[in-house]
């Protein structure tokens, strides 16, 4: 039962990619962050480029975040209820319009916070 569940899973997920691409990036990066954090790694340790992914996606979530905050009626309820948890748990600008008008540079910059 198990690996039907499983088969169910990759289907679905790679099914995803193409009818809700901004949700299935959202899963992914959801997914690349949880590794820096330790959660679905089996207890393994992560390599520096599994990192770098993770942050990137840790950045991207909280763009998204912002998105949704500056504009929740765009989306989804389930995006509005992931932004809101996400925001919960981690430090959003205070200000996201300002935020997202900075250049990528800029935004990991803040993310990176002062040296």
């Amino acid at each position: 039962m198990d690996r039907v569940v499983d088969a169910v899973h990759v289907i679905i997920y790679g099914f995803s990619k193409y009818v809700g691409p901004d949700l299935w990036k959202e899963q992914r990066d959801a997914e690349r962050f949880d590794l820096i954090l330790g959660i679905g790694n089996d207890g393994c340790g992560i390599n520096s480029s599994e990192h770098a992914r993770g942050m990137v996606a840790k950045l991207d979530l909280i763009v998204r975040a912002c998105k949704v905050k500056a504009s929740p009626s765009d989306f989804s309820a389930y995006t509005v209820e992931f932004a809101k948890r996400f925001g919960e748990h981690w430090q959003l600008p205070s200000n996201p319009m300002e935020f997202l008008g900075l250049s990528d540079e800029m935004k990991r910059c803040w993310l990176i916070g002062p040296l």
